[in-house]
C-alpha cells in the first residue's frame, strides 16, 4: 500500500511498487495516513481504478477527484 499527495501541478508518482495487481483511488478529504484505516479503504474501493504492474513497468493514469458541494 502506498499513499501520496499531488504536487503543485496536480501530478503524483509512486515508485518501487512490486509487480502485482493494485487499486488506485483518489480522495480530496483524507488526513495523512488515514488510508491505512480499513473503513476508509472500503469507502474508496468501489470507485478505484484497477491496474496490474509488471517488473520494472511504468504506467501513467489520468485520475479525477470528484467533489460534491451544496450551495444555498
Amino acid at each position: 500500500m502506498a499513499g501520496v499527495q499531488t504536487d503543485a501541478s496536480g501530478r503524483y508518482s509512486i515508485r518501487n511498487l512490486p509487480p502485482g495487481d493494485y487499486l488506485v483511488a483518489t480522495s480530496d478529504d483524507l488526513e495523512p495516513y488515514e488510508w491505512f484505516d480499513p473503513a476508509v479503504l472500503e469507502r474508496l474501493t468501489p470507485d478505484a481504478t484497477r491496474i496490474t504492474m509488471g517488473e520494472d513497468e511504468t504506467k501513467s493514469l489520468d485520475l479525477v477527484i470528484e467533489s460534491a458541494m451544496a450551495i444555498r
